[in-house]
């Protein structure tokens, strides 16, 4: 079992929106949803193998005044 939580970051990437893992992009998305939806499922499959996950979503543009969100799920 990982000490420290493995990160998947949801961040603006021009008009679209990226799923960052260990520093690179590992997906564009249209929309931050979407991109939300992706790295959610890959952070359940990722948890699964035993991995402590967190995954923190940037807000939009015009919303940077507001703090960046972490996603939680309930841990069964």
């Amino acid at each position: 079992m990982s000490l420290y939580p493995l990160e998947y970051r949801i961040e603006p990437d021009g008009a679209a929106w990226a799923v960052m893992f260990g520093g690179e992009s590992h997906g564009g998305f249209d929309n931050r949803r979407s991109a939300i939806k992706s790295a959610v499922a890959d952070a359940i499959r990722v948890e699964k193998l035993g991995y402590r996950v967190a995954v923190v979503a940037s807000r939009p543009k015009g919303c940077e005044a507001l703090c960046e969100r972490m996603i939680k799920r309930p841990h069964l």
